[in-house]
């Protein structure tokens, strides 16, 4: 079967999906026939040949749809026409659009990467304020009077990089590429073009600004081929926090990080199956719990719910498996089932502030006992007032359950996989059928919230201070 072709039997349970997908996206990574490929991408892009490699192995990856079970037309071979003409239309974009003179080059301590909103700004704030010199990169406009750059993508590139990399493409990458997708029978245009996007922009965020540390929030947008780039023009490492549960799909391989603060002593274990560089682990608890709650939260409502569920955004890519969107529903029918067989007993349902209103949702829903509560408060604050949290997937169960808080897992039929490994540390605090999940939050509701946490670190560790301790690991202490 050709790569391009690849399908996974949406019938079979995801744990046994995921490493036939990892070794199918090995097996091509390690075809020999990609290897003059790799050779001519070290060479124009002056990074190690093991940096495109890890590269060309996450955009494979990235390209594939979970909910269709293939791979996109885009990378079939009759498509390589059409994305050479795009490549060459990209070049005639950034060009038109490159930054044509050199501006002064900057330096700092800690550059802190892809920021898209004010929230993400305040977020690293006491990060960004223990280091001396720090500087932001914005990727879109926020305001701000810290230290920043803007580079949006595909806009302000390096002129001189831009027409080499224009140059070289035409007159030599061009073959490589087409004879190398001949020879694999997949089209590797697509993936070339996210490389030649990442090396142009990172060579020009570089060359204008000189680091020592780079960190960013979003780790499944690690980049190889970035980290060796940043070395490149003087950095010493690459480092990202644990926004979330590592997925196992759409957002969970190939990541490579020199440091990756996780939020607990096991939360990175799926990542380093799933095929991650992960130079350095050091568990420090979470930034988000740390700003929304210990920073900038703290509050408690003047009347809270006895049970709150922590809601997740429904998106295309989690439904991987046919069971999926099924299991997803009922968990919602627990709930409301609950809230009516409990009269006596308030369950409360946060959702994020982004979250879209789901009609299948509401249907289950809106003529329950089932209060659905405002954004008045955060869902930190929402969840310390309470005494039992549920929740089918979200990052907050970790981080709760790491600072003393339980939470339970609501996993009907016990296949959802994508979130919830299946680690031995999870186990207790999965419930995976409806007299179960009665049972434990009657439990809980019994201990006013004390149920105790064996494996508290496990999760996650304390949020008090985790700027602190990432400061300490990259400096060692000294500022």
């Amino acid at each position: 079967m050709k790569f391009a072709e690849f399908s996974h039997n949406r019938e079979n349970p995801l744990h046994q999906t995921v490493p036939l997908f990892k070794q199918t996206i090995d097996d091509f990574g390690a075809d020999p026939k990609l290897g003059p490929y790799y050779d001519y991408c070290a060479r124009a892009f002056g990074v190690p040949r093991a940096a495109i490699e890890t590269e060309l192995k996450k955009s494979a990856y990235e390209a594939y749809d979970w909910k269709r079970a293939a791979f996109p037309k885009k990378i079939f071979l009759a498509q390589s026409l059409k994305y050479i003409l795009k490549i060459l239309a990209y070049f005639g974009y950034v060009t038109l659009h490159s930054e044509k003179k050199s501006a002064p080059r900057q330096s700092c301590d800690l550059l802190i990467e892809w920021i898209e909103t004010d929230l993400e700004l305040r977020r690293f704030k006491k990060l960004y304020d223990l280091f001396p010199r720090s500087l932001y990169v914005l990727v879109k406009p926020v305001q701000t009077d810290a230290r920043h750059v803007y580079r949006p993508p595909h806009r302000r590139y390096d002129l001189v990089s831009t027409l080499g990399a224009l140059s070289g493409f035409i007159s030599v990458g061009i073959w490589k590429v087409l004879i190398a997708s001949l020879r694999t029978k997949t089209n590797l245009f697509p993936i070339h073009l996210g490389m030649i996007d990442r090396y142009l922009y990172y060579t020009s965020l570089f060359k204008r600004v000189q680091a020592e540390y780079l960190i960013q929030e979003r780790h499944y947008d690690t980049s190889a081929l970035k980290n060796a780039l940043f070395k490149k023009h003087g950095g010493k490492s690459c480092s990202s926090i644990q926004k979330n549960i590592i997925h196992a799909g759409f957002s969970g391989f190939y990541y490579d990080i020199d440091h990756f603060f996780s939020l607990g002593d096991g939360t990175h274990q799926r990542a380093l199956r799933q095929g991650a560089i992960l130079r350095d682990v050091t568990p420090v608890g979470s930034m988000f719990m740390e700003y929304l709650w210990f920073i900038a939260g703290g509050r408690k409502p003047e009347n809270p719910v006895d049970v709150v569920y922590i809601g997740v955004n429904l998106l295309d890519f989690q439904d991987s498996y046919v069971e999926y969107l099924p299991d997803f529903y009922e968990h919602f029918r627990w709930l409301a089932r609950f809230a009516d067989e409990h009269p006596e007993i308030s369950v409360g349902v946060k959702h994020h502030m982004s979250n879209v209103p789901d009609p299948k949702e509401k249907a289950i829903t809106e003529n329950s006992r089932l209060i659905h509560m405002s954004h008045d408060f955060n869902s930190y604050e929402v969840a310390h007032a309470s005494k039992c949290n549920l929740t089918w997937g979200s990052t907050m169960a970790y981080e709760l359950m790491g600072n003393g808080v339980p939470c339970l897992f609501v996993d009907p039929g016990r296949r959802n996989y994508g979130y919830l490994p299946y680690d031995d540390e999870l186990e207790p605090y999965r419930v995976t059928t409806y007299e179960q999940f009665e049972k434990k939050v009657l439990e809980m509701l019994a201990s006013n919230g004390k149920t105790p946490i064996s494996n508290q670190t496990f999760f996650s560790h304390d949020s008090r201070d985790v700027s602190t301790k990432i400061w300490r690991k990259l400096t060692g202490g000294v500022g």
